[in-house]
């Protein structure tokens, strides 16, 4: 699939789920905060923004992670109790199922690169909750033995 045609899909779906899509280097150069190569973002609702990607397979991918965070279900954050690294999990899966109803199969790299992704946030609950080790620290097993 050429940048063009992935582009151009981004903006279908986009408009057929009502989210605002931009593309950083169309819209939002000077947005230095987002000048990360190879990330995306959702903001709230219905917003999404695209970063710039080395790989146009692996942007498609991650605008599908972006549709998983608008689609999650507060449920589900709720009963993992805000845990990053699951949320992150089940954004790439309803993101990935998303894509498959919508025809879009991915490939095996871009299946990794969403697990190389995803695996930047272990360790990283602190980011959801402020007070994180009286939330959850009392509660790890550190040594299994």
């Amino acid at each position: 699939m050429s940048y063009n045609y992935i582009k151009t899909l981004i903006y279908g779906i986009s408009s057929e789920l009502n989210i605002t899509v931009k593309f950083i280097g169309d819209t939002l150069e000077e947005c230095v905060d987002c000048l990360n190569i190879d990330c995306s973002w959702a903001i709230g609702s219905n917003e999404i923004i695209i970063g710039k990607y080395l790989n146009d397979e692996n942007m498609l991918i991650s605008f599908f992670h972006e549709i998983g965070h608008i689609l999650i279900a507060k449920e589900y954050m709720e009963k993992w109790r805000y845990n990053t690294l699951m949320i992150e999990l089940e954004c790439w899966n309803i993101g990935i199922e998303e894509a498959r109803d919508r025809g879009v199969l991915f490939s095996d790299n871009a299946i990794r690169f969403g697990l190389e992704k995803v695996l930047t946030y272990c360790g990283h609950d602190e980011r959801e909750c402020t007070n994180w080790y009286d939330t959850y620290g009392k509660n790890l097993i550190i040594n299994i033995g």
